[in-house]
């Protein structure tokens, strides 16, 4: 029996047990599909980590030959020239000192924003992998109870016609006994009848037959 009471047939059962495989199969790919496309995101944005962490060093490389070429003209100008160039050098040198430390400063975030997207990846990964477990295991149960609900009810019905046919059978018996037993008081009651007697007695007091 379903929901609404009407009773459920073993085809109407069987596919219910076709859906709950179906509901189960598709999900599996759509969960793995979405986990590959997060595990592609996050090799890019590794990707483009690394590429700016390179970036930065060879930004600190350069600035440091310059340095040392600025160092060389210093050694030949004047005094006011060499004050003004020291000034100038200072400025841009604190000038690149906060764009490093912003950039080191931005990379650190990104770094945290990976290892979080990376935990966030990973419970993600084990949550898909539970759903698809208890799915499995639902369509399984489900896959049990309805066998042995039909089983259950198959036995039933077998008892039931089983009962029926055995008590038909009784009353046939029954009814075929009775039936005995009015032909042979019929057969007796009409041996002891006046008529039957007198048929006999014609029968016997007849002269024999010439040969």
């Amino acid at each position: 029996m379903d929901a609404d009471g009407a009773h459920v047939t073993p085809s109407r059962r069987c596919f219910r047990i076709a859906d709950l495989r179906a509901v189960a199969f598709a999900i599996v790919p759509a969960e793995w599909q979405r986990s590959m496309v997060g595990s592609k995101k996050l090799k890019q944005f590794e990707e483009s980590v690394k590429a700016a962490e390179e970036q930065l060093k060879a930004h600190m490389k350069l600035k440091s030959e310059e340095a040392l070429h600025v160092l060389d003209r210093m050694t030949g100008s004047s005094n006011t020239g060499l004050l003004c160039q020291t000034f100038g050098l200072w400025a841009e040198e604190w000038r690149e000192v906060k764009q490093e430390k912003e950039m080191q400063e931005a990379l650190s975030g990104e770094n945290s924003r990976l290892k979080s997207l990376k935990s966030r990846h990973k419970s993600a990964g084990f949550a898909v992998a539970s759903r698809m477990a208890s799915n499995l295991e639902s369509t399984f149960l489900m896959e049990v109870f309805l066998s042995w609900s039909f089983e259950a009810q198959t036995s039933a019905v077998q008892t039931y016609y089983d009962s029926n046919l055995s008590k038909k059978d009784q009353k046939f018996e029954a009814v075929q006994s009775m039936i005995n037993s009015f032909a042979t008081q019929l057969e007796q009651g009409l041996g002891g009848s006046p008529r039957s007697k007198s048929g006999s007695t014609k029968t016997s007091s007849r002269p024999p037959l010439a040969a």
